[in-house]
């Protein structure tokens, strides 16, 4: 993911292109056999195809020819470098939509963004759809509350400053007021959780020991920090 270090870093009604079925649509191109691979189940499809991906020869002409089909889209779009959002894997997000021109492969407008915050490094963004539905890109390690604060910070009202400082306000006091220790544990692959506390930094703990945290001792700034605040400084440099 590439994003635009010169757009603004909040945005309105943007728009999300991809390819159609990205890797399955290129080999199916290029003459493979895939009778043997889930075309409409999308989770066992990729999957199937990341075990043909383990030849690196493959795996380099996929890329290859992903990225050259997402420069022909620009290209046949006359889509402006300053009207490119973000440059992903397999797609492009942009702040108009765009006629889907006939290409070697087609592309589907994925997505559309009512509202979308880029970080403040712009190394990730968080935004919601026509659907209401949250998309968070390029925040690792995060648990279900973390997300619902992000959702909050989405639906800040942004009418007055008054608003959008009362509303950062109440975010920030309930993530370092917070008594729930569920909110701090991050759960790893290996089914135990990540938690910062104040003396040690990040350890890793059992789902039977969080109900025994004292949040007192758990560092709730750093998740306000890590989470949070990347995306409510974007706020104040566009709106304060």
């Amino acid at each position: 993911m590439n994003i635009n270090n010169n757009c603004n870093l909040v945005l309105s009604d943007v728009y999300l292109y991809d390819i159609h079925k990205c890797h399955y649509t290129i080999l199916k191109r290029l003459g493979y056999n895939l009778d043997l691979i889930d075309e409409y189940d999308k989770i066992t499809r990729n999957i199937q195809i990341g075990y043909l991906m383990k030849n690196k020869q493959l795996t380099s002409m996929l890329r290859l020819i992903t990225n050259s089909l997402v420069n022909e889209f620009i290209i046949r779009n006359n889509i402006k470098d300053d009207e490119i959002i973000c440059r992903q894997y397999d797609g492009i997000i942009i702040i108009k939509p765009v006629a889907l021109t006939n290409q070697y492969i087609d592309f589907d407008l994925r997505d559309i963004y009512e509202f979308m915050i880029i970080s403040i490094n712009y190394d990730n963004y968080i935004a919601i759809n026509d659907k209401k539905k949250i998309i968070i890109k390029g925040v690792p390690n995060r648990n279900e509350y973390i997300d619902s604060f992000l959702y909050r910070v989405l639906n800040i009202n942004f009418a007055s400053k008054i608003s959008i400082f009362k509303s950062m306000f109440n975010i920030k006091n309930d993530i370092i007021y917070s008594e729930s220790p569920e909110l701090f544990c991050i759960p790893n692959s290996d089914d135990k959780y990540s938690v910062i506390l104040k003396r040690y930094g990040t350890i890793k703990i059992s789902e039977t020991i969080v109900d025994m945290l004292d949040v007192d001792e758990i560092d709730r700034y750093a998740y306000f920090e890590i989470y949070i605040k990347p995306f409510f400084d974007s706020i104040v440099k566009e709106y304060i």
